[in-house]
C-alpha cells in the first residue's frame, strides 16, 4: 500500500502534417488520502511522492549510519511527536499507518 499526494496532471499531444494539424488534451486527477503538512507530504522520508516502507528504512538507515543515508526533508520524517525530531518511532508510526493501524500522520 502506497499514500500518494493529491493533485492533477495534464497531458497534450499535438500532430502536424503539412495540411493538417491534430491536437488533443486528456486530464488525469488522482484522488488519495489526505495527510495534513503544507508542501509536502508527512512520512515521505525519501522524498519521492508517496509514503511507503521504504521511508521507514530509510529513516533506519539514516539513525544508523548516518554517513551514509540522509533523510531528504527531517520535517516530513518527523511524524511522531513532530518537533522531536527524526527516531525510530517515525519509522514505527509510518510502519502503523501502511498496516492501518492509524489513518493519518503525523500521529496523535
Amino acid at each position: 500500500m502506497e499514500y500518494a499526494a493529491s493533485g492533477a496532471s495534464e497531458a497534450t499531444t499535438t500532430q502536424s502534417s503539412p495540411n493538417t494539424s491534430i491536437t488533443s488534451s486528456e486530464a488525469a486527477t488522482t484522488t488519495t488520502t489526505s495527510l495534513p503538512v503544507v508542501d509536502g507530504l508527512a512520512g515521505d522520508a525519501n522524498g519521492n511522492g508517496t509514503v511507503d516502507m521504504s521511508d521507514a528504512v530509510l529513516i533506519m538507515q539514516s539513525l544508523a549510519n548516518p554517513s551514509k543515508f540522509k533523510v531528504v526533508r527531517n520535517d516530513l520524517a518527523d511524524v511522531f511527536e513532530p518537533g522531536s525530531g527524526v527516531t525510530s518511532m517515525d519509522a514505527l508510526s509510518i510502519q502503523k499507518l501502511l498496516l492501518g493501524l492509524i489513518t493519518e500522520l503525523p500521529e496523535k
